[in-house]
């Protein structure tokens, strides 16, 4: 096992905890009579495919959000690393000059 990457089984067990999470959140509901429509969809399947279509499209909206905060956080990450590496080489050759003050080597 290396890093974060997770065995088969853990993300097949949490791929079948989201999917009984899915199904507990929208209950299915039986059809009744379980007559012919003419060929159109009964009305509660356009309910849940209307339910479908605004999932997707919030979590489009999620996924936009996520990768647009991932993009931040590595710009202020490189920003970070070389306030940090300017800070270590000022105070490495302040560091050098105190010494070499200290020496008298000039």
């Amino acid at each position: 096992m290396s890093g974060s990457r997770r065995p088969d089984h853990l993300r097949l067990v949490e791929a079948e905890d989201a999917r009984r999470e899915v199904e507990a959140r929208l209950p299915l509901e039986s059809g009744g009579g379980g007559g012919d429509v003419g060929g159109m969809p009964p009305d509660d399947t356009r309910e849940r495919v209307a339910v479908l279509e605004q999932i997707a499209r919030s979590t489009d909206a999620t996924l936009k959000e996520l990768k647009d905060g991932a993009r931040d956080l590595r710009d202020k990450q490189d920003r970070d690393f070389r306030i940090l590496f300017g800070a270590i080489i000022a105070s490495a050759l302040g560091l050098a000059a105190l010494m070499a003050k200290g020496f008298r080597w000039f």
